[in-house]
């Protein structure tokens, strides 16, 4: 029995319930009791949700097909549901050939090289990377500290954005917080899929 039967059948008829619960409460004007029963379903849809991943990975999907599936980034999709099937590869280790390296910097404090790539703020603004879930921390990082700070981006391959990168003005003096292979960074396809243009950043270890 797969991970999907049998959820299905442990909450088939509880959702039901939970279902025609919510629909009454309204009618009845207890909205109190139709969130609360709203909420129930939200929880037994998402434990459906993740049968249907562990599923799915226990066939070999992999992470980068997993995340198109569910409509979002691959690294998201890998840090949500990781624990669903232990030991599988990161994104990266399942497709290095598309991983990409960020740097990232203090403006005040770190130096911008074009060795680091192509500066994030380049790229167009529904380019997936700006969702990739590390850059959205350093942000968040960035912001709590309320420091500018630069990120940097080398991306094997074609990206989404400017024909050209530009070459980012220059910084001061300090070595940037370092960043590796190990931790996968975004798409070095394009995704979702939109007219592409040629990197032309020559590759570079962080």
């Amino acid at each position: 029995m797969t991970h999907t039967e049998d959820a299905g059948h442990r909450i088939g008829t509880t959702f039901t319930d939970a279902l025609d619960a919510t629909a009454d409460a309204v009618v009845a004007r207890d909205f109190a009791k139709a969130a609360t029963q709203a909420g129930l379903l939200c929880e037994r849809a998402e434990h459906l949700s993740t049968s249907v991943v562990r599923d799915a990975l226990a066939a070999g999907t992999d992470w980068w097909t997993l995340g198109e599936h569910l409509g979002v980034h691959p690294q998201a999709a890998y840090e949500q549901y990781r624990g669903a099937r232990e030991g599988l590869p990161s994104p990266a280790e399942q497709r290095p050939e598309l991983a990409v390296l960020l740097t990232a910097g203090v403006a005040a404090e770190h130096d911008w090289d074009d060795a680091y790539g192509i500066d994030l703020d380049d790229l167009s603004e529904d380019h997936s990377l700006h969702r990739d879930p590390t850059v959205l921390r350093l942000r968040q990082a960035a912001a709590l500290l309320r420091e500018d700070v630069w990120i940097a981006v080398n991306i094997p391959g074609d990206y989404e954005g400017e024909a050209r990168p530009r070459r980012a003005r220059s910084r001061s003096s300090g070595p940037p917080w370092p960043s590796g292979r190990r931790s996968w960074c975004g798409c070095a396809r394009p995704w979702p899929s939109t007219p592409t243009t040629t990197s032309t950043t020559s590759p570079t270890r962080i």
